[in-house]
């Protein structure tokens, strides 16, 4: 199989149909496959899909009992690509994503042979015109840069039970400017080894062969600072291709359940924690690893 494509589906049929179809508009072989996940929605959703694609041959549907987060619901579709169809390339995508060009599997084909990644991000248009969300960094987290989120969203977090977590943020934002590590210019030319956008991420078979998906230790966030640390560590190349153009919509399955700002925020807060702490023990595995090694 050329390419197979892993959608997560949380009750935004919409997106999810929409999705689909942007594959199906743009992909460039007919060797490929459209896998839907569908990550226990609590509406009628799962039903709906498998009225609409149950007859169609280029799409797999899949359904877990309970939602069991981002890494891991997209690891159910991973899995099973990686067992019944090996392809060359595998495309984890956000229901919210969609394609805008007709050639994606000769780009990736010819970007692979250039550079022999292991994992690839395109250039990514926001919902408001921003090329500004790929790629995110240039390194990997620190520990104390760890430590210190975690300090920031559980302040956050104890602020939200008043209300005044949003007033926080306003006023420190007027104190403490935000510099994306990379400018306008920079996001658009090729970078290698830096940390790529989760909303769509291309795993070539030199990935595929030696993981079964993302690091399952987190429910939600996170994901990229992890999969960028499991790279780098293992002498793995990502590469960011502002070739390869996506459209974004951005946060469609949580806005859809979590209408209210307030406990979506406070929801942000909780499982960034928490994925900030998965983060820092996968770090010091590996850095009492690197000890041990430069230690014999």
């Amino acid at each position: 199989m050329d390419i197979v494509f892993v959608i997560l589906h949380y009750t935004a049929i919409e997106m999810t149909i929409g999705c689909v179809s942007s594959i199906r508009r743009h992909i460039d072989t007919v060797k490929y496959k459209i896998i839907i996940v569908d990550n226990c929605s609590p509406d009628d959703s799962w039903r709906e899909l498998n009225l609409i694609f149950r007859n169609n041959t280029d799409v797999v549907l899949l359904h877990s009992d309970e939602n069991v987060g981002f890494a891991r619901g997209n690891n159910i579709g991973f899995s099973y690509a990686k067992q019944k169809f090996q392809p060359h390339f595998l495309i984890l995508m956000n229901n919210d994503v969609c394609l805008m060009q007709n050639w994606i599997y000769k780009k990736l084909k010819q970007k692979y042979e250039e550079t022999d990644y292991a994992v690839l991000g395109p250039m990514i248009i926001t919902g408001e015109g921003s090329i500004c969300s790929s790629p995110l960094r240039k390194e990997i987290l620190s520990m104390q840069g760890a430590r210190r989120s975690i300090r920031r969203n559980y302040r956050l977090l104890k602020l939200n039970c008043f209300g005044l977590d949003k007033f926080y943020r306003c006023i420190k934002s007027k104190f403490y400017k935000h510099v994306p590590q990379f400018s306008v210019e920079e996001r658009l030319i090729q970078h290698e080894n830096v940390e790529i956008h989760g909303c769509f991420m291309v795993f070539s078979e030199d990935y595929i062969s030696r993981f079964d998906g993302l690091d399952p230790s987190t429910f939600l966030y996170m994901e990229e600072d992890i999969l960028f640390l499991h790279l780098m560590k293992n002498n793995l190349k990502s590469v960011y291709c502002p070739d390869i153009v996506i459209y974004h919509k951005e946060d469609a399955s949580t806005d859809a359940v979590l209408k209210n700002g307030h406990k979506k925020n406070a929801f942000v807060y909780r499982n960034c924690m928490d994925s900030l702490k998965s983060y820092l023990k996968i770090l010091k595995t590996y850095d009492e690893k690197d000890n041990c090694n430069g230690y014999n």
